[in-house]
């Protein structure tokens, strides 16, 4: 089977990512995987990054491909009765694009890194680290619930948060987390960087948006109805670095996330200001929870989500379970946008 990737965003997070992904695809019997070298005539599988797609030119030269785009995003214009497959990185984007297309492989993307066993037994002699990486968004994000529960454990403890973003472009965190007993270190994204989160004894993946509470029907609500807002976009790979490098996570309450952790067994799901408090006081008062949820963590992902099983799952996938399916644009309110209520469009509006 010959697979061909074409894009010319090669430096975009998500290209990156999944390159280094795909081109391991070589290590398969029976399978050839090359990037932007080749025509579609000559492959049986085509790859677009979502961002400059061309599914209705490679459906042309070679009407017997199977054509597939990578991490497609909502704003994304896409000729989708050229598409026969889709790689998403969550369970969210899955749900959103059922809609176009039917054969949806979730296909968990992650830094290549050495993989590592848990090696922070020493929690009570130095900072309880918490540690961070992702986008600036999440971290302004966090105020509302996770920073009150770190506080709270810094009345307890001292606390150094190491938090890695890409503060030289989008500027850095305003607003942040202000105690005494809170270190914050600030440390420059990069390829490089995920190698500091070997050294903290929790990571930390928040990911929910704030909804506006005046919006909500208080007559078919009760106060302690949860309600919960993400973006399609939605996805785990922030837990894998610190998976990889024996670190225990603590994650938001998002579909994802469950789908992950199995709550207190290999790792912690919170929501409230109470739960994250108490789960990160647990972790920096038991050394030997961190490292059994790093351990059995670690397990998971050798057994699911390393590199070869995940590409021997794709290859199955797309040898044995595309359906034929027809994209019908009449069945949406919009080929942008997915159908809601006009309450939940009113509810999760973004400003």
């Amino acid at each position: 089977m010959n697979i061909l990737l074409k894009t010319k965003y090669l430096k975009s997070p998500s290209t990156v990512l999944n390159l280094a992904r795909l081109e391991e695809l070589n290590k398969l019997q029976g399978i050839s995987y090359t990037s932007n070298q080749g025509r579609y005539e000559d492959n049986d599988i085509i790859l677009f990054m979502c961002y400059d797609s061309k599914e209705k030119e490679a459906k042309k030269a070679n009407p017997n491909s199977r054509v597939g785009i990578i991490d497609p995003r909502p704003s994304t214009q896409i000729h989708w009765d050229c598409v026969d497959f889709v790689l998403v990185n969550g369970i969210e984007s899955a749900d959103y694009f059922y809609d176009r297309c039917p054969n949806i492989f979730i296909y968990e993307i992650y830094p290549p890194l050495a993989i590592k066993t848990w090696s922070n037994q020493s929690i009570n002699n130095q900072p309880f680290t918490i540690g961070y990486h992702g986008n600036k968004v999440h971290l302004e994000e966090i105020n509302s619930r996770i920073g009150p529960s770190i506080t709270r454990l810094a009345d307890e403890r001292p606390v150094r948060l190491k938090c890695i973003y890409n503060f030289k472009d989008n500027g850095r965190w305003e607003n942040r987390i202000d105690h005494p007993n809170v270190e914050i270190e600030e440390i420059p994204w990069s390829n490089s960087a995920y190698s500091e989160l070997a050294s903290c004894h929790v990571g930390i993946i928040p990911n929910l948006i704030a909804t506006q509470a005046e919006e909500r029907p208080q007559e078919s609500l009760h106060p302690s109805d949860y309600l919960f807002a993400f973006k399609a976009t939605s996805n785990m790979g922030r837990a894998f670095p610190f998976i990889m490098q024996g670190v225990p996570i603590i994650a938001d309450m998002f579909p994802s996330a469950t789908q992950l952790i199995k709550d207190g067994h290999d790792g912690y799901v919170a929501y409230s200001e109470a739960a994250w408090y108490y789960k990160l006081k647990t972790l920096a008062e038991q050394p030997e929870t961190c490292q059994l949820f790093a351990e059995r963590m670690q397990q998971k992902y050798h057994d699911f989500y390393s590199a070869n099983v995940q590409n021997n799952k794709l290859i199955h996938f797309v040898k044995n379970e595309l359906v034929e399916h027809r994209y019908s644009p009449s069945s949406y309110i919009s080929d942008s946008q997915p159908s809601k209520s006009s309450f939940f469009s009113k509810l999760f509006h973004r400003k």
